[in-house]
């Protein structure tokens, strides 16, 4: 048996996943800079697209969508993506996106704002 298996039970019980970065993290453990995120949003980048503004009636469309292909990409990965993330917007035309906040075009890019995670509290 793990000598350490009723601590680890402990840490599992108060594990939480962050509803900002979507990573896992033990509440007694959360202290300020351990939660880096992007407050701004990522969003269709129209000077460096090759779309040339062809799709700009589709951007708060195409711009939703992302924004749920990425929390959910954050929500599977625990919050650390291992590829970037790209829509098709059309047959054979990708779109580029940038963070509001920073200006990256990187989905996978560290957050440029450190915090403490945050977490629904249990009624």
């Amino acid at each position: 048996l793990d000598p350490n298996y009723n601590r680890t039970l402990r840490l599992t019980a108060r594990q939480r996943t962050c509803t900002t970065c979507y990573r896992r993290f033990v509440v007694d453990e959360n202290t300020e800079g351990c939660c880096r995120y992007h407050p701004g949003r990522y969003i269709h980048d129209d000077n460096r697209c090759i779309c040339m503004g062809s799709i700009r009636q589709e951007r708060p469309k195409i711009d939703s969508e992302m924004a749920q292909h990425l929390r959910k990409r954050m929500l599977q990965t625990n919050g650390k993506l291992t590829s970037s993330l790209t829509i098709i917007v059309r047959r054979g035309l990708y779109c580029n996106f940038v963070y509001t906040c920073c200006g990256s075009g990187d989905a996978r890019a560290v957050g440029c704002v450190a915090g403490k995670h945050t977490w629904r509290h249990s009624k």
